[in-house]
C-alpha cells in the first residue's frame, strides 16, 4: 500500500470508517461546502507498487498464452549514448543502463515486424557496426555499419510482416544492440518490437 500526501480544501477533514480508511468530509463549520481534494503523485510511487504493476503484466502474459481473441503488443527499448555508453558489446535496451532495466520479451513471443527510429544520428570513430537482437544478437537486424544503420529516421528490422522472416524467443530474451569493430561515440535511438505470443 502506497501513503500519499493530499491537500484538503480548509474546512475539509479526513474521517476514518469502521475499516480504518479515510474519507474526505467536511468539519462542522463549513457544512454546506463540497469537500475537494488535491492529491500530488509525483515522487509518492514507492518500490512495493511496482509488484502490483508486474503481476497485472503477468496476467496479461498469461492470457496472451491461451486460445481466444488477442492483440499484438509492441515492446518499445531505448539506446541513449549519455545513458548506455558506446563501448563495444552488446547493451540491454532500455530507458536506464544494464539488465535491470531491459525491455523483455516474454517466451514464446513470435516477432511479426521490427524497426527502430534514430532520433540522434550514431556516430563512431571509426567504422562502428551495430546489430540488433532479442533470440540471438542477430535476429531482430544483422550488423551494418552507421551509414546504413545508424543514420536518423526509421529504419526496418528483419521482420516485416511476412511469415518467412518471423523469429520467436525460447524463453524471456532482453531486446539488445551489439556494437562491433568500434566504439561509437553519440546516439539516440528507439527500437520498436511488435510480437504475439504462441506456444
Amino acid at each position: 500500500m502506497t501513503t500519499v500526501n493530499a491537500n484538503v480544501t480548509a474546512g475539509k477533514t479526513f474521517v476514518p470508517d469502521a475499516n480504518g480508511k479515510y474519507q474526505v468530509t467536511v468539519d462542522g463549520l463549513h457544512q454546506g461546502f463540497v469537500p475537494t481534494v488535491t492529491v500530488n503523485m509525483l515522487g509518492q510511487i514507492v518500490n512495493e507498487d511496482i509488484s502490483d504493476a508486474a503481476a497485472i503484466e503477468q496476467i496479461k502474459m498469461a492470457e496472451m498464452a491461451v486460445d481466444g481473441l488477442q492483440q499484438k503488443r509492441i515492446a518499445r527499448a531505448t539506446y541513449d549514448f549519455s545513458v548506455h555508453g558506446g563501448a563495444s558489446g552488446t547493451i540491454n535496451l532500455g530507458l536506464a543502463s544494464g539488465a535491470a532495466s531491459a525491455v523483455q520479451l516474454p517466451d514464446n513471443a513470435v516477432i511479426v515486424r521490427s524497426w527502430w527510429d534514430v532520433t540522434t544520428q550514431l556516430t563512431s570513430g571509426g567504422a562502428a557496426q551495430i546489430s540488433f537482437g532479442a533470440e540471438s544478437a542477430v535476429d531482430i537486424q544483422t550488423a551494418a555499419v552507421l551509414g546504413t544503420h545508424g543514420t536518423a529516421g526509421f529504419h526496418e528490422g528483419i521482420q516485416d510482416v511476412a511469415a518467412a522472416n518471423f523469429s520467436k524467443t525460447t524463453q524471456a530474451r532482453n531486446l539488445t544492440m551489439t556494437i562491433t569493430v568500434a566504439d561509437l561515440t553519440a546516439g539516440v535511438l528507439t527500437l520498436f518490437v511488435e510480437y504475439v505470443v504462441s506456444l
